[in-house]
């Protein structure tokens, strides 16, 4: 039998020192044998101890999800002299070990969270459940105590050794032989009461588990008594409270999904529909000449991750549009309506940019309650950059990704509508001949988000410059340069396809159509 020592070739690697140790396998450092002095080509190996080759099986099997939040798999071989699985090596330390060094703020504490429910939505959508969700199978990758834990994958999900599928094969355990033959797996103090019986589980019992280590968080304590997280820290929120109470709830009465979990950590003010902001409001005493406020009003879009882009086979789909995942790791708010003219108004007379009707279409009669159209990609950027100096926040155009996440009412929803796999002339303004101009903003039924006019009505610039081919992606911005930004959501003489969820235009940014307008993102502090 091979010792298992440093030096020893694994594969393409040399193992250099173990950085893991658990039941059924030990977890160690290693370097390309040839790129010897490449920190890039360090990785973990995963060598399963006697008897427990089937965990590599169960960790392999997730080899297709490429998902920032979750260990990618690099390579496998359960039947050499030497089994061993090949990870992504995370610098940094685990959610224990950072736990043991620190008491975590609420705020962090919500980020990481946020981050393990994104990689595990993934998990689920694609028929694996855990099972072993625990402090010591999170990863923290050393980025965070530069650029905090909501950058992107900074929290990785580890060890799917013991998960299970839940797809149409009714399995109740995934693993089979060797010393595991039981569907009572996991770590006691983190294991949902079903788990602990044996019975029957699938993805909620996941969420419990994220539930004991919120908990836990928050306190340094799992939750082995009757007080809740601001009984024991003072500075916990208590609306964190509900959010545990339901994600340790009994099954039926638990969180149903991790998406309706990560929706739930964001505090209630910020996602309530329709936060009013002070820009342009009485309260600041910002007016256009005719002596008219015009408050602008937001919701917050819960961070999450969906499925950008168009099936093949749906009714319009351009090639522009290929179907991958996309992961927004921040929740961000954004302008309930498109910017109107009297909004623009204000802003032009302020900064003597030009004069308040230079936006006024010459093609149709338009009040200060319709979009403000006729503006360039600068225009929209220089009224933000405004914005910002007035209320010292950070208002923005929306990313692309931002866009169609706002503009879908769920994260699930891949329809071509939010109005459903159809729209029609009474659900929002298009087609040039029905109504020959923008109409007033608010004119048509809101998405299920509280947005007005995502179809329709006036063509919204994004921050993006233009780039045809989109691939799997956590926050993404679109390229550095470009010719074209982005514009969405179609417009008053735009027919029904071009209004779809996904459909992508795209304009020089200097230019200034009848058609082409803008909506504001501004981010959560």
């Amino acid at each position: 039998m091979t010792e298992i020592a440093t030096g020893l070739r694994v594969g393409e690697y040399v193992l250099d020192q173990p950085i893991g140790d658990g039941a059924f396998s030990t977890v160690w450092l290693a370097h390309h044998h040839y790129w010897v002095n490449d920190s890039d080509k360090l990785v973990a190996i995963k060598i399963p101890k006697p008897a427990f080759t089937s965990t590599l099986l169960k960790d392999a099997a997730v080899h297709g999800l490429k998902h920032p939040n979750i260990v990618r798999i690099l390579g496998f071989d359960p039947f050499g002299e030497v089994p061993y699985l090949i990870m992504e090596y995370v610098p940094g330390l685990s959610l224990r070990a950072l736990m043991l060094q620190q008491q975590l703020t609420p705020s962090n504490a919500v980020s990481i969270l946020r981050q393990i429910l994104l990689g595990l939505s993934e998990a689920h959508k694609n028929g694996f459940v855990h099972r072993d969700i625990k402090p010591e199978n999170i990863l923290i990758h050393q980025h965070a105590l530069t650029k905090g834990f909501d950058s992107p994958g900074v929290v990785k999900i580890a060890d799917f050794g013991i998960g299970k599928t839940v797809e149409a094969t009714g399995e109740s355990i995934m693993m089979s032989g060797d010393n595991i033959n039981s569907a009572i797996v996991g770590t006691i103090g983190y294991m949902s009461p079903e788990q602990k019986r044996g019975g029957e589980i699938d993805h909620r019992t996941d969420l419990y588990a994220c539930a004991v280590l919120l908990y836990e968080m928050l306190t340094g304590n799992g939750p082995d008594s009757v007080e809740l997280p601001s009984e024991i820290n003072s500075q916990s929120p208590r609306y964190l409270d509900e959010v545990f109470r339901k994600g340790y709830a009994k099954l039926e009465l638990r969180y149903q999904s991790a998406d309706e979990f990560a929706e739930a950590l964001t505090p209630p003010d910020a996602r309530s529909p329709g936060l009013a902001i002070n820009s342009l409001t009485q309260a600041r005493m910002v007016k256009s000449p005719d002596g008219m406020a015009a408050p602008m009003q937001f919701v917050c879009i819960p961070a999450g991750s969906f499925l950008m882009g168009s099936a093949i086979g749906e009714i319009g789909r351009r090639e522009d549009e290929s179907q991958h995942r996309v992961t927004i790791a921040r929740p961000y708010f954004l302008s309930i309506h498109h910017v109107t003219r009297g909004q623009f108004a204000a802003f032009a007379v302020a900064k003597n940019y030009r004069t308040r009707d230079a936006w006024r279409s010459a093609l149709f009669p338009q009040d200060d309650n319709h979009p403000v159209v006729s503006v360039s990609w600068h225009d929209a950027v220089a009224f933000c950059e405004w914005l910002s100096g007035i209320e010292g926040k950070k208002f923005r155009l929306p990313t692309e990704a931002e866009w169609e996440l706002a503009c879908r009412n769920s994260t699930a929803d891949t329809r071509p509508y939010n109005t459903g796999d159809a729209i029609s002339m009474e659900q929002a303004n298009y087609d040039l001949l029905a109504r020959k101009g923008t109409t007033p903003v608010g004119s048509f039924p809101s998405n299920a988000r509280g947005l007005f006019d995502m179809h329709g009505n006036a063509w919204q610039w994004c921050a993006d410059w233009y780039e045809r081919d989109l691939a799997d992606a956590s926050d993404p911005q679109g390229p550095v340069n470009g010719a074209h930004r982005v514009l969405r959501g179609g417009s008053w003489c735009s027919d029904a396809k071009s209004c779809r969820s996904v459909n992508r235009y795209h304009f020089n940014p200097t230019f200034r159509h009848d058609y082409f307008g803008f909506r504001v993102a501004m981010d959560v502090e």
